[in-house]
């Protein structure tokens, strides 16, 4: 899932059309980025027939996520040749001569200037990083065998799962979501919550036909954090935070104190949670700009938003820390 070619969202019900209108009719987005289509007009793009309404987005669609990794690397390496090491578990990292340090249990790796935690949901397994507000989120695809009528379908349907057009003969259905679970076993139960939420919804739809031939699956855990927003900037040093900003819990604006953080280089770029791909761009963008002191890309609102911080002033207002 994520950027690619074609992508409509399907009213299945009166609740959803009504606010799938609603949307449209607020005007906030261009027709050529989202536009309604009826039910005839959307089985004629996803040239399939298929019963509801929905929204259409010209330019979304789905991807391999891995062939897109190996295509940003070889595109960075390229550009600007660096050393990749994979398969290593990072134990620790620490600062020692103003520098950062990575150890894996058996080699130091070092120096850096900057280092940045994308560890999903290992991310709050460090020292420094153990009391952010992260919760993982298990969920699992199927992947089930195209018949001669699924094969037809040229995009994504998206209800309360989605269903891709077929690549290499297969369809991907999903997705699973199990709150606090790291398990990442497949499991027959989330294979037929999937193929359920297909045929639920399309179940009387002939290109759905003899869809249930479930070859594959699998599980990953998407990373989360309380309020569903990303985490994106530098690790903050919790006590002097408090000390410094130790206003907050009066309801007070002012009177801060400078702050002086303790990890200086020591980033974080995670809780990107189920829809990572469309947040991930433009949050990369927003940290290059902090590392490289450049304009951020977005407004101070939005950069207080995703800030790691975040839940260290909210807890200082609610005077709970």
């Amino acid at each position: 899932r994520g950027l690619g070619d074609v992508y409509k969202r399907q009213g299945i019900n009166t609740e959803k059309q009504k606010r799938q209108k609603s949307l449209i009719e607020q005007n906030n987005w261009p027709f050529e980025l989202i536009h309604y289509v009826n039910a005839e007009q959307a089985s004629a793009i996803a040239n399939v027939d298929t019963p509801y309404s929905g929204l259409f987005i010209k330019h979304g669609g789905w991807i391999n996520p891995p062939k897109l990794v190996e295509a940003m690397l070889a595109y960075s390496q390229s550009n600007n040749p660096f050393k990749l090491n994979t398969n290593t578990k990072i134990e620790k990292y620490y600062q020692k001569d103003n520098a950062w340090y990575l150890f894996d249990g058996k080699n130091e790796h070092g120096p850096y200037s900057q280092i940045i935690i994308a560890a999903g949901e290992h991310s709050d397994t460090f020292e420094q990083t153990k009391t952010l507000d992260l919760h993982p989120v298990r969920g699992q695809v199927s992947h089930v065998k195209a018949t001669d009528k699924s094969e037809k379908l040229t995009t994504v349907l998206c209800h309360k799962g989605y269903l891709t057009p077929q690549y290499l003969d297969h369809h991907c259905i999903g997705a699973t979501f199990t709150k606090n679970s790291k398990e990442t076993h497949i499991s027959d139960d989330d294979n037929n919550i999937n193929l359920k939420q297909v045929t639920d919804f399309y179940g009387d739809c002939e290109f759905t036909s003899g869809l249930n031939n479930i070859t594959s699956a699998k599980a990953a855990i998407r990373c989360t954090s309380f309020d569903h927003m990303p985490l994106v900037g530098q690790v903050t040093d919790i006590a002097n935070y408090q000390t410094s900003f130790a206003t907050l819990r009066h309801g007070s604006k002012y009177g801060y104190l400078p702050y002086q953080s303790s990890t200086p280089g020591l980033y974080i770029f995670t809780g990107l949670g189920a829809r990572g791909l469309c947040s991930a761009p433009l949050s990369a963008e927003l940290l290059c700009s902090e590392l490289f002191n450049e304009p951020l890309p977005i407004d101070l609102a939005m950069n207080q938003a995703l800030h790691p911080a975040r839940f260290i002033v909210r807890d200082l207002k609610r005077n709970k820390v």
